[in-house]
């Protein structure tokens, strides 16, 4: 099995700190000798690492407990799978649950700082079962049923062990003690504590947990600093879409009030309609469920399957037969927006002649021919438009738009020629925006590969940080 880990772990920085940008400061050296391992995926160790089983570093493994609702009296705080912060390895306590749990289903279950948390039910499609994180607060708590607490063993730090099994994690070696027989994954604790590791004596454990909390430290930072640097790309991209579709590119055009509050003033010749009356039909999709088939070129298209301008056909989506499209087919052309109006409300497609039956989380806009379909398209990604969905929107944990406010929606109609050049303006703009999101989103990925890499060769030994300096 491939470990995923580099030979050599570069580090990238801008003055003095990681950037992820290509550039190479230094390649971290190696220890001096290693021996075999006997372990197929780890490889030679570095000579006095000892090679164990993953329970040798637990004193304890024990079940965490649900309870029963709150009853004021044997409340403590649970924490749940959902607790977990998968980036730190460490405990999130923002949404408090609190369990009403017996004294004597206390024992062995109260947690402390530094009791590391195993995920032993759970898990989904695209995030196995088996994360392990650091309880790291001073708050008298226990775990949920679904999650393990490991009481380390003595001789063992338990920051090293996190990063320890995050390696293990990312390189999927939990994975072959998963158990499923339903649609909730179960990690075979047994078999998993069964599997051989290498430990350095614990002096050196707790000098490559601290160089990794800082190194980590530094990326995080940076994953930050970039991550805000797409927000602020984001804001740009949509203020510049609200503009030129609200007011237009002449910065002299003479302004008049729209008559809508939240649309302001629009350019003087432009019209103010209601959406209906510049389509030739507004619908949504079938209300029911058609039959499915294994294998087909025609899909059951619903308002999640709409991202970015396209339909997304995604391994979920679900086929039907001929007869079923055909039965269930609606009017779509190259005139036709498709909008989610149910759960995630505004996302927009262009139909691009697909085979599909629409659901009825999805409506779909018949533009006429007085409006370009490209400038709805924009339209209805403005600020403006986005407050009236606000506005509009109907439930309290699942949202609704009803077709009769998309009808209503006020639209700044300019003329077609107008429309024309707006279009060709923000598919300029907005893909020289993208573009760089993109780059942005490719350095992210690229620093959390490098993240991954850097704990995995720290902690497997193959890189030897023992010596360096921290600041």
């Amino acid at each position: 099995m491939s470990t995923g880990i580099p030979k050599e772990i570069p580090t990238e920085t801008a003055g003095d700190a990681v950037d992820g940008d290509g550039k190479m400061m230094k390649r971290w050296k190696r220890y001096p000798a290693y021996k075999d391992s006997g372990v197929e995926w780890l490889g030679g160790v570095p000579v006095g690492w000892d090679v164990k089983r993953l329970k040798d570093s637990i004193e304890l493994c024990k079940n965490g407990v649900w309870g029963d609702d709150p009853n004021g009296k044997d409340d403590i705080r649970c924490i749940r799978v959902a607790d977990f912060n998968r980036l730190s390895f460490t405990v999130n306590i923002e949404n408090q649950t609190y369990r009403a749990v017996l004294n004597k289903d206390l024992n062995g279950r109260t947690l402390k700082n530094g009791d590391l948390l195993i995920e032993k039910s759970g898990g989904g499609e695209k995030q196995a079962v088996g994360t392990v994180v650091c309880y790291n607060l001073d708050n008298k708590a226990v775990c949920s049923n679904f999650i393990a607490r490991l009481l380390i063993s003595i001789n063992y730090y338990a920051n090293y062990l996190v990063y320890l099994h995050a390696t293990l994690y990312s390189i999927c070696i939990n994975q072959r003690s998963i158990k499923q027989t339903t649609g909730i994954q179960n990690l075979d604790i047994h078999s998993y504590f069964n599997e051989n590791v290498a430990y350095p004596p614990l002096p050196e454990q707790h000098a490559i947990a601290t160089f990794l909390d800082a190194q980590t430290a530094r990326i995080d930072t940076l994953i930050a600093k970039k991550e805000r640097q797409i927000e602020l790309l984001k804001e740009n991209r949509a203020a510049l879409i609200s503009h030129a579709v609200t007011k237009g590119l002449d910065p002299d055009a003479e302004m008049k009030d729209s008559g809508v509050e939240w649309l302001g003033e629009v350019p003087k010749h432009w019209e103010i309609t209601k959406l209906t009356r510049l389509t030739t039909r507004i619908g949504d999709g079938l209300h029911g469920t058609p039959e499915y088939v294994d294998e087909s070129p025609y899909y059951f298209i619903n308002g999640n399957n709409l991202s970015d301008g396209s339909i997304k056909i995604t391994s979920s989506t679900r086929c039907v037969s001929e007869d079923e499209f055909q039965k269930y087919s609606i009017t779509l052309d190259e005139s036709t927006l498709l909008i989610s109006i149910n759960g995630t409300i505004g996302n927009i497609a262009n139909y691009q002649a697909e085979s599909i039956i629409l659901g009825k989380s999805a409506a779909y806009i018949n533009c006429g021919r007085l409006l370009s379909r490209s400038f709805l398209y924009f339209l209805l990604q403005s600020r403006e438009v986005e407050n009236f969905f606000q506005y509009e929107m109907t439930g309290t944990t699942i949202y609704n738009l009803s077709l009769a406010s998309i009808r209503n929606i006020p639209v700044p109609l300019p003329t077609f020629s107008e429309q024309n050049d707006i279009i060709t303006y923000l598919d300029r703009e907005t893909a020289r925006i993208d573009t760089l999101v993109e780059k942005v989103e490719t350095s992210i990925a690229t620093l959390r590969e490098y993240r991954t890499a850097l704990i995995s060769a720290a902690v497997t030994g193959k890189i030897d940080v023992r010596d360096e300096v921290v600041a």
